[in-house]
């Protein structure tokens, strides 16, 4: 490989990579309910993040809770745009 790495190391490092915290993250499970983590805090973000649980856990219902906590979504800045994006739960609590 170009930088010196082999193939198998890349491939172990990927085996232990746990991802990042906080986006898609898995928080459990209780009474069938799984709960996920995201910090999606742009309205691409949440479509993506949306699509990407839907794509993971087909058939199951997605309630996206939201806090609107930073600046843009207090100044009302993507107020459209967020309402796209959470139009592809099935209930969104904010």
């Amino acid at each position: 490989m170009r930088l010196g790495f082999l193939p198998v190391e890349i491939a172990r490092t990927f085996e232990r990579f746990a991802g990042i915290r906080r986006r898609q993250e898995g928080i459990g499970e209780f009474r069938g309910i799984l709960v996920v983590d995201d910090f999606a805090h742009h309205p691409t973000a949440v479509r993506e993040t949306i699509r990407a649980v839907r794509g993971r856990y087909p058939g199951r219902r997605i309630v996206a809770v939201f806090e609107p906590r930073s600046n843009t979504s207090r100044r009302k800045v993507f107020q459209r745009e967020f309402t796209a994006a959470f139009s592809e739960a099935d209930e969104v609590i904010l």
